[in-house]
């Protein structure tokens, strides 16, 4: 949800639709082309990088990157200008937003006050992102120690971490097949009434987990944490 809340932002004042990736819709025909997404082991998630191809931009349109992330962004705007340079696209803007950490297999999720503060300043962030992509390139990110040794490995992660071997489906499980209709990557499948994993190409994240609206979905490394949801997107959104 904390994409969508900036990407809805982001919509409401420039007037353009939003276009979710894993629908296979392709880049629309707007002068400016944002592309916003989460930063996952401190980089852009792999089915962004493989979408990017798929854009076929004019050379008369800006791609704009924008990200959000928990906690360390790592070097992911410097590793994104290339992912999108080989894909053929010139990057010429890039901004990063701190949001909820929601990556609940290592983190605990903030508390409901760090959540409304964060969640809060979205509307700043945009408009301070839209007031600077009429000039020259600019690429402006909180940065972290050792950013480009976080992003190097955590590229080399990523296989690892795209297992599905962890999760777990408890009785609680009212079958109402939400996480089958929200995963981005459709690895998730309802058979005899219970979600069951089909892939080991997961992007971990987290939404089947988080958005269960029964707390049936768990993964080994998750299981006593609580969940979170953006409280600004709603579910219907989120298709």
């Amino acid at each position: 949800g904390n994409s969508l809340q900036i990407a809805q932002e982001i919509a409401s004042r420039t007037g353009q639709e939003i276009t979710f990736i894993n629908s296979g819709g392709s880049a629309d025909t707007d002068d400016t082309v944002f592309v916003v997404c989460p930063v996952y082991s401190y980089n852009i998630p792999r089915i962004v990088r493989e979408y990017l191809p798929k854009m076929q931009l004019k050379p008369e349109q800006k791609a704009v990157l924008v990200v959000n992330f928990g906690s360390s962004p790592g070097n992911v705007l410097m590793a994104a200008f290339k992912d999108f340079e080989a894909a053929g696209i010139e990057l010429r803007y890039g901004f990063g937003f701190q949001m909820p950490e929601n990556y609940i297999m290592m983190f605990e999720p903030p508390s409901e006050e760090e959540i409304r503060e964060l969640t809060s300043l979205v509307p700043e962030h945009v408009e301070y992102m839209l007031a600077h992509i009429n000039g020259e390139s600019h690429f402006e990110i909180q940065d972290s120690r050792f950013a480009s040794l976080f992003t190097h490995f955590g590229r080399k992660w990523e296989k690892r971490m795209s297992s599905t071997k962890a999760f777990r489906v408890s009785g609680e499980c009212t079958s109402c097949g939400l996480c089958e209709s929200i995963c981005p990557r459709h690895v998730i499948s309802i058979k005899d009434g219970r979600p069951v994993w089909t892939s080991d190409s997961c992007e971990h994240c987290c939404g089947c987990i988080h958005r269960c609206p029964a707390g049936a979905i768990s993964h080994k490394k998750s299981f006593k944490r609580s969940r979170y949801v953006n409280p600004n997107v709603h579910l219907p959104d989120s298709f």
